[in-house]
This record gives structure tokens, sequence and C-alpha cells, in this order.
């Protein structure tokens, strides 16, 4: 998974770092 397909993800886990 990368946050640039999750926006609202990225934007709920700023620490998202295109986890998969």
């Amino acid at each position: 998974m990368k946050k640039e397909d999750f926006p609202l993800v990225s934007i709920i886990v700023p620490n998202w770092n295109g986890k998969d």
C-alpha cells in the first residue's frame, strides 16, 4: 500500500510512509 493510494489514510495517519 502506498499513501498516494490512500490520501485519507495519509491524513489520518501522518506517520504512514508507504507501508505495505
